[in-house]
């Protein structure tokens, strides 16, 4: 059995709490700022700005690595970025107006464990849906046993994207000022999170227990013999797509 590859030999003669390992994992990071301001003349301002923030992670997953010859890991990424443009134009001495255009995005990406480079078709397991797609290992969880593969909460891929618009135009008349302006902000969010898609087998002592008397099976039994007590598996095609507007408008007076 390919799956039962993955299971790491004790490391002292105990039943319980025999294996512990370490190995390293990295994190990167790569942030940066740009802003440029420049003035045109006395009445025109123009100020540009971009930011941009990445983060990258890999885990080990050491109870993997026999399936594949080396260790797959789990890899965690995420990007967001700021832009914004700001032009102020200036009517004079009692008017001014500012607007304001600006994006805003992120992509974090949380993958599994051997995802693109492991199916279930590889580990023996036939019969799935999509059994050849390499989506990465399955779950294998387990009464007695550490629960085995990658969670299925791992998977996880999202783009968010904010774009706004921002006009203010002040007018100062005598003692009096007044401000006056609107706001309109799209939103955009694509979610995918399928939550099993490569499948979850729960093991229990149920299947092996001697006919008529319970508590005398073994889950690491019915997992040699190929009988899980439950098993879940969700197709899940595509992205849940959210779409949103939001606008607003004010006035607000001041008297001196």
């Amino acid at each position: 059995m390919k799956i039962q590859q993955g299971f790491l030999q004790p490391q002292l003669a105990q039943a319980t709490q025999n294996w512990t390992g370490v190995a390293p994992g990295w994190n990167k990071y790569k942030n940066f700022d740009i802003k440029i301001d420049h003035h045109f003349n006395e009445s025109n301002r123009l100020t540009a700005r971009y930011s941009s923030q990445g983060v990258d992670t890999w885990s080990p997953a050491l109870d993997l690595g026999s399936l594949t010859g080396a260790d797959p890991g789990e890899r965690t990424q995420y990007t967001g970025r700021n832009s914004s443009i700001s032009y102020v134009r200036v009517f004079g001495a009692r008017a001014i107006n500012n607007l304001i255009v600006s994006n805003g995005n992120q992509y974090p990406h949380r993958g599994l464990a051997g995802a693109g480079s492991v199916s279930e078709n590889d580990l023996g397991i036939y019969g799935m849906p999509n059994g050849a797609e390499k989506t990465g290992f399955p779950t294998f969880t387990f009464t007695n046993f550490q629960a085995f593969g990658s969670p299925q909460t791992k998977l996880w891929i999202e783009l968010q994207n904010e774009d706004t618009l921002n006009d203010t135009f002040s007018l100062t008349l005598g003692k009096h000022s007044v401000k006056m302006g609107g706001m309109f902000r799209y939103y955009m969010t694509n979610n995918f999170q399928p939550l099993g898609q490569q499948g979850n087998w729960t093991f229990s002592a149920n299947m092996t227990n001697q006919p008529g008397l319970s508590s005398t099976g073994f889950d690491y039994a019915s997992f040699l013999l190929g009988l899980p007590q439950s098993f879940t598996y969700t197709l899940f095609p595509d992205y849940f797509r959210t779409r949103a507007t939001t606008y607003g408008l004010f006035v607000q007076t001041i008297s001196g």
